[in-house]
């Protein structure tokens, strides 16, 4: 869920004497109000990974999403990705009310043409992250010559909802169920992204996407090349700060 091999594996290649004063630099920016995004920056073999590998090591409760060769890489996967993690981290509210369902049904007969249900619903909204929700649904028959179901509707997924909907679902509603703590999410690779489609672009939602809660950043790593960084350098010239490997 955390990537934990993926870390350690990283981590192998810490340059902590090159590196550490960087650390420190990255948790200075990200504690300025002002700061979203941290853009580390730098050249292939530079550390850009194992620094961020060295912030997931001592930050545990960070989201992070790592992005490999030949990986989607997509917006919808990352927000996927982010709201598992942040689920653990910052799980509903204790004393919220789940979503649950218990119904137990008897029919001694069902005739031809007839039916037979325990719960008929149309698509049920909700936190696709939230654990707590359960159906159990009990229909027992004598003699069936129709039709017999448990349940008829759905839970919708995190795959029904439009990316902005989901954001608040994976990181924005955590995010605010953290005040006075940051809620941080580790991106590395993005010069690995492809241009997505307009509803599925990581890289374009970083740039445009509405002010998230005032404690959520980003710290974002990439070559600095990488032409569509200057998108990201764009959308947030106020609220970025970059560092150069």
């Amino acid at each position: 869920m955390f990537d934990c091999a993926g870390v350690t594996e990283a981590l192998r290649h810490f340059d902590f004497a090159r590196l550490g004063p960087v650390l420190d630099r990255v948790e200075t920016a990200l504690a300025d109000l002002e700061c979203r995004v941290v853009l580390v920056t730098g050249g292939p073999g530079s550390g850009k990974t194992s620094l961020l590998a060295a912030l997931a090591d001592r930050y545990p409760g960070w989201g992070r999403y790592f992005i490999r060769p030949g990986q989607d890489g997509g917006l919808r996967s990352f927000l996927v990705a982010i709201g598992t993690q942040m689920a653990r981290v910052a799980p509903p509210v204790e004393g919220g009310a789940p979503i649950t369902f218990t119904v137990r049904t008897h029919a001694e007969e069902v005739a031809e043409g007839g039916t037979v249900t325990g719960i008929r619903s149309g698509e049920v909204v909700s936190d696709p992250f939230d654990q707590r929700q359960a159906i159990d649904v009990e229909v027992t028959t004598g003699i069936v010559r129709g039709r017999a179901a448990g349940v008829v509707g759905r839970f919708l997924t995190a795959n029904d909802y439009p990316p902005e909907a989901l954001a608040d679902f994976a990181l924005f509603h955590p995010a605010r169920r953290m005040p006075g703590r940051l809620a941080v999410v580790l991106i590395d690779g993005v010069d690995r992204l492809a241009t997505g489609g307009p509803d599925n672009d990581l890289l374009r939602w970083l740039s445009d996407s509405e002010a998230p809660p005032a404690n959520v950043r980003f710290v974002v790593a990439g070559r600095g090349d990488f032409g569509r960084l200057r998108t990201l350098r764009e959308g947030h010239r106020r609220t970025l700060r970059e560092i150069e490997l």
